[in-house]
């Protein structure tokens, strides 16, 4: 967090206002790459698929207006009850996405003792980032830089104080998502190969192109953000028999 303030009336509630970064990466692995580096490639041949593996990277800037009060109503089940909402302006500064992948790799006895490697590569992976992300642009790092997409969000709660000493909450946060204008690269392929002889520079040149694939322009596009909905409890012992 970057900047945060926050103020409190009783009369008119509490009103805040924040500047936050949110970065991450989430990398899914087939168990085939494990299987893989356990077993390695069998005598008898074999086939490893790893269809599934996928990476997300991401790094977005929220400006954050909250707004919370209690509310004036009472009712006889609960004694006080809270209710707070807030609207992000969201400016995304880089994403990495897999948006499909399906590899396999093996190999197959063909002749007496000898082997052909047999592979099949299909993924799309798209990016978006400001200019300083490009590995192409000599851009100096900016950490206001312009962003590359931009959304909104909306956090909203509410708390529910039912006795002395229980209250119960709910809230739902990262309602809304991103759009990606700039800098787009789509990177992909589709690749079905046989490679007789895969230690020779032919047959290592092959298999790093099916597994580079190849960039073009993308298109924009949208992503949502991590929508979360969670639920609490509180009891103080000393105030709850």
């Amino acid at each position: 967090m970057a900047l945060g303030l926050s103020f409190h009336t009783p009369t008119f509630g509490g009103i805040g206002f924040a500047v936050s970064d949110r970065m991450g990466i989430k990398l899914d692995l087939a168990k085939e790459f494990f299987r893989l580096f356990l077993f390695g490639f069998q005598q008898a041949g074999s086939r490893y698929d790893f269809s599934g593996t996928s990476v997300t990277a991401w790094w977005w800037r929220e400006y954050n207006l909250s707004y919370a009060r209690r509310i004036p109503v009472r009712a006889t089940w609960f004694r006080n009850a809270y209710m707070g909402i807030g609207l992000k302006l969201v400016h995304g500064y880089g994403i990495l996405q897999t948006d499909r992948y399906n590899a396999s790799i093996g190999n197959e006895i063909v002749g007496t003792n000898q082997y052909v490697a047999k592979g099949s590569f299909d993924f799309v992976s798209r990016r978006s980032g400001v200019d300083f992300l490009d590995s192409q642009r000599d851009v100096t790092p900016n950490p206001f830089a312009s962003p590359a997409g931009t959304g909104y969000g909306v956090d909203i709660g509410v708390s529910v104080e039912v006795r002395d000493g229980m209250m119960f909450s709910l809230a739902v946060t990262d309602v809304g998502g991103i759009t990606w204008r700039k800098n787009i690269v789509e990177t992909g392929g589709s690749y079905s190969l046989t490679i007789e002889d895969p230690f020779s520079a032919t047959g290592q040149d092959s298999l790093q192109d099916a597994i580079k694939g190849k960039n073009k322009p993308g298109q924009e596009f949208r992503t949502q953000l991590p929508t979360m909905v969670r639920v609490g409890a509180l009891f103080e012992s000393k105030k709850v028999s």
